[in-house]
This record gives C-alpha cells, sequence and structure tokens, in this order.
C-alpha cells in the first residue's frame, strides 16, 4: 500500500494499492484489448462521450476539491480552480478540430494520408497539479482514440483515482485505468513493449531519464519539464503590475512550472518593486489549506523545504540580501516566503528551478542585459515582459509562450510547448491531440 501524507499536518488522508511493476503487463494486455474495440468508436462519438465526462463529474466537484487539498496541501479555493479546469477539460477539448485525411495525387501514384491512435499512452503526472496535469494526457489521449494508462505522482494519487473511476463506466473496460507507484513503476512503463508512447509532466532531470529509456525501443514521447521563467519589468514598471507578478509568482506556493521564477528590474526601480512583492506578501496568510483564511498552503513534498534552504543558505554565502522570514506552521511542510536582492549573476538561485515561495529580484542596466539574462539558462518553458515596450521585447526570449503584461495564461486551445531542457512535443490543442497519433499511408499505382 502507498500511504498519503495531508503535507499541512503530516496526517495519513488515504492509501491506494501500489502497483508493482510486474503486474504492469496485465494493465497494459487490457488497455491494448480496450483501445481495438474503442477503436471502431468514431471521433464524434469520442467527442460526445468526452462531453458526458464532464456533464458527470461536475456534481462530484466539491468532494474532489476537497481530497486534492488534504492530499497536495493548496487552498480549498486553488483546488477548487483546479477541479473546475480539470472537469471542464474534457467538453472543453472535445470541441477541438483533430487533422483530417486527405488525399495525394502524383502522376504515378495516389495516396490516401490518415493518421491513427499510436494506441496505449502511458501518461505520467507530477504532484503540483496531479489532476489537471493527468486530465490534459488522458483527454487528448482519448480524442485521439487511444487508450491510457496514468500514473499519478505517488504523494498526490486520491483526486485523480477518483475522478478515474466516475468516468470509467463510459468507456470500454480498461481503456482508461490508474496505476500507484514510484520510480520504479515509471521506469516499468517507459520500457513496456505494450505501451506505445510516454507522456511525462515532471522535473527535468527524471525527464532526460525517460527520454533515454524511450529511445533504446524507439518509442515517441511528449515532455513537459521544468521552468526558470523570467519576468522582465520595463523601467518604470507600474506598481499594480509589481503586485500582479508577485502573484504569478505565487501560485501554488510557486509550485508551477509557469510561476516567475525570477524578476529582472531596472537599477532605478529595484528597491521600489522588492517592497511591492514584499507587501502582497505580507498580505498571504499560510495555514491547512482547508481553512478559509488560508491563501498560502505548505509545499507538497518535505524534500523542497530542504532544497529552497540550501538555495537560500547558497544565496547568503554570496551576500544576497533576504528578506526577513515569517513564522511557519509547527506542522506541515510550510515554508516562509521570501523576497532575496543583490543575488550575483549566475548564482544557482537564478539558474535552477526553486519551485517554492522565494523571488529573487534582480537588476539590469540596460534591457538587452535583461534579455541576455533572461536567456542564459538551460531551461525554456516561458517568460514575460512588462510595460512600455514589452511586446518587442518578448519576441527575442527564448522560450516557448511568452507573456506581454501577464504570466502563466493558459487554455485549451493555445498550444503549450517548452525549449531547450523544458521539454520535447506539445500538449492542449489540435497539436497536442496530434501527439497521440501516427500516420497512416495507403499508396495506390495509376
Amino acid at each position: 500500500m502507498i500511504t498519503v501524507l495531508d503535507p499541512g499536518l503530516g496526517e495519513v488522508v488515504g492509501e491506494v494499492v501500489e502497483t508493482r511493476p510486474e503486474q504492469l503487463a496485465a494493465v497494459v494486455d487490457t488497455a491494448q484489448s480496450a483501445s481495438r474495440e474503442w477503436l471502431t468508436v468514431g471521433v464524434e462519438e469520442r467527442r460526445t462521450i468526452l462531453r458526458e465526462m464532464t456533464r458527470i463529474l461536475r456534481p462530484h466537484a466539491e468532494s474532489l476539491a476537497t481530497t486534492l487539498t488534504r492530499e497536495q496541501g493548496k487552498p480549498l479555493a486553488e483546488a477548487r480552480a483546479e477541479i473546475a479546469i480539470s472537469t471542464g477539460w474534457f467538453e472543453s477539448l472535445a470541441s477541438v478540430s483533430i487533422e483530417s485525411d486527405s488525399g495525394r495525387e502524383l502522376p504515378h501514384l495516389k495516396a490516401e494520408v490518415a493518421r491513427r491512435p499510436v494506441g496505449v499512452v502511458g501518461c505520467i503526472s507530477p504532484a503540483n497539479f496531479p489532476v489537471t496535469l493527468s486530465v490534459v494526457k488522458l483527454a487528448a489521449s482519448l480524442l485521439a482514440g487511444n487508450a491510457a494508462v496514468v500514473k499519478p505522482a505517488p504523494e498526490t494519487p486520491l483526486a485523480i483515482s477518483k475522478l478515474i473511476n466516475l468516468i470509467s463506466p463510459l468507456v470500454p473496460e480498461g481503456l482508461v485505468s490508474v496505476v500507484h507507484g514510484s520510480g520504479d513503476l515509471g521506469v516499468a512503463m517507459v520500457e513496456c513493449r505494450g505501451i506505445d508512447r510516454i507522456s511525462y509532466t515532471g522535473s527535468t532531470m527524471a525527464g532526460r531519464d525517460v527520454a533515454v529509456r524511450a529511445a533504446q525501443r524507439l518509442m515517441p514521447v511528449t515532455l513537459e519539464l521544468g521552468g526558470n521563467d523570467a519576468a522582465i519589468l520595463m523601467p518604470g514598471i507600474s506598481d499594480e503590475a509589481v503586485e500582479r507578478v508577485a502573484r504569478a509568482a505565487l501560485v501554488n506556493a510557486g509550485q508551477f512550472c509557469c510561476a516567475v521564477k525570477r524578476v529582472y528590474v531596472s537599477e532605478c526601480d529595484e528597491q521600489r518593486v522588492a517592497d511591492g512583492i514584499q507587501a502582497y506578501l505580507d498580505t498571504l496568510s499560510m495555514g491547512h489549506g482547508l481553512d478559509a483564511n488560508t491563501t498560502l498552503g505548505p509545499l507538497t513534498k518535505a524534500g523542497q523545504v530542504r532544497t529552497l534552504n540550501e538555495l537560500l543558505t547558497d544565496s547568503e554565502l554570496r551576500a544576497a540580501r533576504l528578506s526577513k522570514a515569517v513564522q511557519v506552521p509547527d506542522q506541515g511542510n510550510f515554508f516562509a516566503p521570501r523576497v532575496v536582492q543583490k543575488l550575483p549573476d549566475g548564482s544557482p538561485l537564478e539558474l535552477q528551478e526553486q519551485f517554492g515561495p522565494v523571488i529573487p529580484v534582480m537588476t539590469y542596466r540596460t534591457v538587452d542585459e535583461a534579455v541576455a539574462r533572461a536567456n542564459s539558462t538551460d531551461f525554456g518553458l516561458g517568460g514575460s515582459v512588462w510595460g512600455e515596450g514589452a511586446p518587442q521585447i518578448a519576441d527575442r526570449l527564448n522560450c516557448g509562450i511568452r507573456w506581454i503584461d501577464s504570466h502563466g495564461l493558459l487554455g485549451h486551445t493555445v498550444p503549450f510547448a517548452g525549449r531547450k531542457n523544458s521539454g520535447i512535443g506539445v500538449e492542449y490543442d489540435t497539436a497536442g491531440i496530434e501527439e497521440f497519433r501516427q500516420f497512416h499511408v495507403t499508396v495506390r499505382s495509376r
């Protein structure tokens, strides 16, 4: 059994049956059989079934949100938002187009160019948005005509398991399944020959391992990996924009691949911006996610608390200036939000993804310097520019998605893809669905 702990209290909130790697083959065999039956279901009927999934799930939204808060830690309001996005995603994706079959003609041949499902998709999701990031993969796999085996993070398996149990009766038995385990099970999924594609969201380090193992059998992968998103604040940035940047940095206590991780400001604006961010942090109420007053919950994993402390210690050794830490609750994986100033160029806190409520504010002399530093890391997920002249500067950011006067906005019809060490492939919209289909070409002579 896998025991699930409440990260805000350390108490047991549930258990799930662990799937041993040697048990995976039976799950995948069932998925393969179900996928052959699903292949006979036309795309319009699949769309209808996805819409029905949303209808079935909505009455259970509050129960799912409460479960999500207990296992993941985020405030209930944020959990409700995640569940609303997740339950509605099936219906929303059902309206997205997929590539149509087409023909090709040459003097010597006639070809029919179609796309067909890959078969069985292994969906591996992380603990920060365990329901949404599972559903994104699951819904696209189903609409594309595939079976899906979902492996949530072992820290957060409860809400997504409930969701899958609710929708499973709408599709052939075994078409959608959930398995539980740690890294060993993930390795088994990548190496299982009955799984035809892996869609993985998680750290860059683990994503590299997925890619290497998948390459041994030339299996295609979709990897949505870590981010170290920069926000460039143009000279004279407004105080209102500064607060919005702070909010974008603290989504899910900073546990968001597309949260603002680095803030670059002109030298003349540094202290005003740092003070503005700190003023927003001072408004936050840290506590258990089910407390109605809580606006900042715990980190999901205790190990992340250690990682953040190590980054702050390193920053202090480099003579960076840290804002004062507030008192945190005695129990749980809580971490006091901090603003860091005077951080030397190239420090770990600038180059690594901190994944928590720590916001480095760094200065630039010229906008060209800010762009160069924003592009200087190995990550390329997202980035933003705020203030006058933002559109022209944003176009120079080397990342998959650029925001102007905002950060972290995503949607089911907007393709989402990282560059460099932030991923391979695309999620969302038509392109994300097509990740789970393959060419099927028939040629006749003329």
